[in-house]
């Protein structure tokens, strides 16, 4: 039996103003899920990551390749799991717990982010569950390898991911030749 891949990209709306709204013009996405909705951060999910369906007639690729607004440092993926099923996972990615009892955001819709955590190895165990393929700006696809990838979805869905100093240090800060690109 053969699972149907399903194609998303994932959006930063800080770094993209109105995405969510160009994301509703025709031909591109098919449904868009604010990752904050039904978060106690819900009223920041416009600006939160954004995550949205590409379908075979959507304009999304041309203009990700491209780098129009609203998809500037957006990412892909695929997964065979429904959008709803994918966003319950993401949202488990927003807050990671970090050393001295700390809880930090993880900007994981910018995927200048996602390409520092993949490149340094600084992304926590588990991080890639769901995801089948995923493809930066400017790079090839790439498919994760992820000792965790096989759990149950729903396995300590409470449990906040862990960063220790040298991810966080990964994660932290834009190399200063990708700040304006």
């Amino acid at each position: 039996m053969t699972t149907e891949l399903h194609h998303y990209v994932l959006i930063d709306g800080a770094l993209n103003p109105n995405a969510l709204p160009l994301l509703y013009a025709p031909n591109m996405a098919g449904t868009v899920v604010p990752i904050l909705a039904g978060t106690p951060h819900a009223p920041l999910s416009a600006s939160g990551p954004l995550l949205a369906s590409v379908g075979p007639d959507s304009q999304i690729a041309e203009r990700w390749q491209s780098g129009q607004v609203p998809f500037r440092h957006a990412w892909w993926l695929s997964s065979a799991h429904a959008i709803d099923e994918l966003a319950v996972l993401w949202r488990r990615r927003l807050l990671m717990s970090a050393p001295s009892n700390r809880r930090v955001w993880l900007r994981f819709a910018d995927a200048r982010v996602i390409a520092r955590g993949f490149e340094l190895h600084a992304l926590p165990s588990g991080f890639w569950r769901g995801t089948t393929t995923f493809q930066l700006p400017g790079q090839a696809m790439c498919s994760p390898i992820d000792t965790d990838a096989n759990e149950a979805l729903d396995e300590q869905v409470d449990t906040l991911f862990r960063l220790d100093e040298r991810q966080l240090n990964a994660l932290a800060a834009v190399p200063s030749f990708q700040e304006n690109a």
